[in-house]
């Protein structure tokens, strides 16, 4: 099994056809040595988790309001609401916005999606606005 992972200059994501992975594992560039399961349902939980670094979790990416987003906090309940997750993220912060909550996500889509490639998920007990809470892991 390999728990190596690669940079992005050398690897770089481009989401335009569907075609099997490629990675040259000879390049090896960093080593997974540990990781943390981060509580799911609780949005307090992931941001502690979040104030030692980055959380890697999933969300429902094929919703409208989450592929549409271009700036603000997403509220929406609609972004789940039950679903699969199906999109991998990464949550690299969190703060307030007009008294809203929200988590500081990175997408994979590059710097021309949403806010320089960044999305503001706002707080909810349980899965969480998209399904945010279902899944992280640090």
């Amino acid at each position: 099994r390999r728990t190596t992972v690669m940079l992005e200059h050398d690897y770089p994501y481009k989401g335009l056809t569907r075609e099997g992975c490629k990675a040259n594992w000879a390049m090896d560039t960093t080593r997974i040595t540990d990781f943390i399961d981060v509580p799911s349902m609780n949005p307090e939980q992931l941001a502690r988790a979040v104030m030692k670094g980055p959380v890697a979790t999933a969300i429902q990416g094929d919703s409208m309001v989450f592929m549409q987003y271009a700036g603000g906090v997403i509220t929406d309940e609609s972004c789940y609401a039950g679903k699969e997750v199906n999109h991998a993220v990464l949550v690299v912060g969190y703060g307030e916005e007009s008294g809203m909550q929200y988590f500081l996500v990175k997408n994979s889509w590059g710097e021309t999606w949403g806010d320089k490639g960044l999305v503001k998920i706002g707080f909810q007990s349980g899965e969480g606005i998209c399904g945010i809470q279902v899944a992280p892991i640090q």
